[in-house]
């Protein structure tokens, strides 16, 4: 998984971007950033180790953890 969160539906296991209802995990081998002025949203999030996860300045992570 290398690349924008939200450029592709083929990064993810159900072959969607994620919801507020799905559990994201970043596998260590992952390159995943959230861009500039794009939101990503998800019920948990787990980066595993070795993952390189990014925020952008201006990008929003949503986490809607009940």
């Amino acid at each position: 998984m290398h690349g924008d969160w939200n450029g592709s539906n083929s990064y993810w296991s159900k072959s969607s971007i994620p919801v507020y209802n799905d559990e994201v995990i970043i596998p260590s081998n992952s390159n995943l950033t959230i861009l500039t002025g794009t939101t990503a949203v998800c019920k948990n999030i787990d980066v595993q180790y070795g993952a390189v996860f990014d925020v952008q300045a201006g990008a929003i992570l949503s986490i809607k953890t009940p």
